[in-house]
């Protein structure tokens, strides 16, 4: 046999020892019971214990090596090279196991309430995704005793997404057909952790193919595409007093299981930056202007997690907090008015989320609606609201 292929023997290898970790021991399968409602197959045939064999034994690699050279000749000088071989795959079978049992004892190693919410025993967990989201800004106050108003949206957008996650840490891929035709070139970045005790939510949006109206003096104008620049970044973060036995992770990431109702109150933060640049069209009475907005706010909520019947799983949750710190205006050619902080300026970001489980499988829906007020309407104020829907499904190995 030539050594030439030895790179691919090494991808094989790597593949089949990484289906070797979906086995996991006995040990943590015991400390993390699954819910009465997931009934679990037990597959007893050779392969499936020849590779927890291999696992347990830390002869992953060296065992997929194996199988691939079972029916291959080997020539004296070939097997000196494969003795060296051999000894590499010893070591990585070392290294691989050693960071296999670290990751895996992390993972089950959490503070929780084993009666209300579990880890499930699967290493793996693959899900497909249907995203969609919808913003809607609008402004409206006084300027030199003319009245003006404006609202404008967002084009709707939709993503397909696939992520693979192995002890709570996964990679996912995200595709916007729109986007891959030309026909949207907006940009849309999220990023979001949930936890039981914490967790956070940040989204950045730039966009040129808003559409809406504004309304001066009494006159509304259509403001079509390109005449409306927006970019924002918004953040939302919450910590669960209740996190050993309420789980935010179990409705929006199913990296926990949910299989006792009960709910938790909130304390949260958020934050965003808003900036606006508006270009009338010829004609138009009004100059081009600039809406700036920057905001803080505190305060607290409340959410639960409802487990009806043995499948389904419904979650609810509201964080409302008011603005404490504000730096809002809208500044034209020679002129720059300023919003004044006005109570109750506030953030609402309402969650939601209906799953439905049966054996390894699960599938659902989840989704967020933000909504922000801020200044007062007889000098400056602004209002943005988003909305964004999940449809899932995935199944763990």
């Amino acid at each position: 046999m030539k050594m030439k292929s030895l790179p691919f023997i090494r991808i094989s290898m790597l593949l089949t020892a990484i289906s070797a970790i979906t086995f996991p021991s006995e040990s943590y399968a015991a400390q993390c019971p699954t819910p009465h409602s997931f009934n679990f197959p037990n597959s007893d045939d050779s392969l499936s214990r020849a590779v927890r064999n291999s696992a347990n034994s830390e002869r992953m690699l060296q065992w997929a090596d194996s199988l691939i050279r079972s029916k291959r000749k080997v020539t004296i000088k070939d097997s000196l090279r494969y003795k060296k071989h051999m000894q590499r795959l010893a070591n990585a079978d070392k290294k691989l196991s050693l960071a296999n049992r670290l990751l895996t004892a992390h993972y089950f190693n959490k503070d929780i309430d084993t009666s209300y919410i579990k880890r499930p025993s699967e290493a793996w967990t693959i899900k497909f995704r249907g995203n969609y989201s919808f913003a809607l800004t609008g402004m409206r106050g006084e300027n030199n005793g003319n009245s003006f108003s404006g609202l404008w949206a967002s084009r709707f957008r939709a993503t397909i997404s696939t992520g693979v996650v192995y002890r709570g840490i996964g990679i996912s891929v995200a595709i916007n057909p729109a986007k891959l035709v030309g026909l949207n070139k907006d940009m849309e970045y999220q990023l979001t952790s949930y936890g039981n005790r914490m967790g956070f939510d940040v989204i950045y949006e730039a966009a040129k193919t808003d559409k809406g109206n504004i309304t001066y003096d009494g006159r509304k104008y259509k403001m079509p595409k390109g005449t409306l620049n927006r970019q924002g970044l918004a953040s939302n973060f919450y910590y669960a007093f209740n996190g050993r036995r309420f789980s935010f992770p179990a409705a929006f990431t199913q990296s926990y299981i949910q299989h006792k109702s009960t709910g938790s109150w909130l304390i949260g933060a958020s934050a965003q930056w808003r900036y606006t640049k508006i270009s009338p069209q010829d004609g138009q009475p009004f100059n081009k202007a600039t809406l700036k907005s920057l905001n803080f706010a505190i305060g607290g909520g409340y959410g639960h997690n409802f487990c009806i019947g043995r499948r389904w799983m419904l979650h609810l949750s509201s964080l409302p907090t008011l603005v404490v710190y504000d730096h809002s205006n809208i500044s034209g050619d020679a002129t720059t008015t300023k919003a004044q902080l006005h109570f109750p300026n506030f953030f609402i970001a309402n969650r939601g989320a209906l799953l439905y489980s049966w054996k390894r499988n699960f599938a659902g829906a989840s989704g967020t609606l933000d909504f922000s007020n801020i200044g007062n309407s007889r000098q400056l104020e602004f209002y943005n609201l988003k909305w964004r829907v999940r449809l899932f499904y995935g199944f763990r190995l």
